[in-house]
């Protein structure tokens, strides 16, 4: 933890609070025809995505874990906006669904155009997955990880793709990084924020593998902080949190549409075209917390990853 707290610069923080503020910058053209996968849609960030590229004629595959709440999803955006919207299920609690649903979308031969990781999760307790792994870490790093490492051969070889990891501030909580070596935290005393920032830290250091592998072949991965926005993520906490959530998040909360209005211009923004391994507060550039940006870790977060993705 020393190490990194070492590297960290005032201004940076500074930096950080001020770009909490500002507002997304705002790609005004249409994407009619273009092909948007976004995960975790049927609400909050997600939700306000596919509103954003549905209004502008994108057409949609939506990844979410309640097929009910999905076809009605699909249903309001086929009528509202006339475009083709479709959606699959997968629980990112059990990678064998992630791993189906990510076959069947490279079996299609539609690679999409832009693909938004957005689905996540925040627990005040230790919880495992039917795979033995902590949920927040499987949900929030491990489900979009397998999903990139299984699709990142076609991409590259297709030579052209927006990648997209809803990513957050809450990466900084892990001040000392991953704990690849007490990922069931029987060393560490968990908690909701290391857990949360340990995941979001992980999948911002396997990005840096993820860039280096797309460089120069026409295909980017970027992450985004979303602000903080009003949505659902931890309602299923106990009463303690909810309390905690409503007196000092919610009031600070801003509408969940300039997520949505964000993830568009970056992913059709062509001066985002070329940029790469790179983290934004909505749409301004941002340096991550320097244990997220630790290239010396990445290998070993990839080798962890494989492994207990089973890839």
């Amino acid at each position: 933890m020393i190490q990194y707290l070492k590297q960290y610069k005032v201004k940076d923080m500074i930096q950080m609070f001020r770009n909490e503020k500002k507002d997304p910058l705002v790609w005004p053209e249409r994407c009619d025809g273009m092909s948007v996968a976004i995960t975790g849609a049927t609400a909050g960030i997600g939700k306000e995505a596919a509103l954003a590229y549905a209004r502008m004629g994108a057409r949609l595959l939506l990844i979410n874990r309640n097929k009910e709440k999905s076809e009605a999803l699909c249903k309001e955006l086929k009528e509202q906006f006339t475009i083709e919207a479709d959606y699959k299920i997968a629980d990112f609690t059990n990678l064998n669904q992630v791993k189906t649903v990510t076959q069947e979308i490279l079996d299609s031969e539609v690679l999409p155009d832009i693909f938004i990781h957005n689905a996540g999760i925040f627990h005040t307790k230790y919880e495992e997955t039917s795979d033995g792994i902590e949920s927040v870490f499987q949900v929030n790093h491990l489900a979009s990880f397998v999903m990139v490492d299984m699709m990142k051969e076609a991409y590259r070889t297709r030579g052209k793709g927006r990648l997209i990891y809803v990513n957050s501030e809450g990466h900084r909580f892990a001040l000392a990084g991953v704990h690849l070596d007490d990922l069931k935290w029987d060393k560490h005393r968990f908690t909701g924020l290391a857990s949360y920032g340990a995941a979001k830290t992980a999948q911002l250091l396997s990005m840096l593998a993820f860039d280096d592998y797309f460089r120069n072949s026409g295909v980017t991965i970027i992450a985004m902080h979303p602000g903080n926005v009003a949505t659902q993520i931890g309602d299923d906490n106990d009463e303690k949190y909810l309390n905690y959530k409503r007196k000092k998040i919610t009031p600070h909360a801003r509408p969940a549409n300039i997520a949505g209005t964000a993830l568009y211009y970056l992913g059709l923004s062509p001066e985002e075209a070329d940029r790469s391994g790179i983290f934004y507060s909505l749409t301004t550039e941002e340096l991550p917390a320097p244990h997220a940006i630790d290239r010396d870790r990445v290998p070993a977060v990839m080798e962890t990853s494989r492994r207990l993705a089973g890839l």
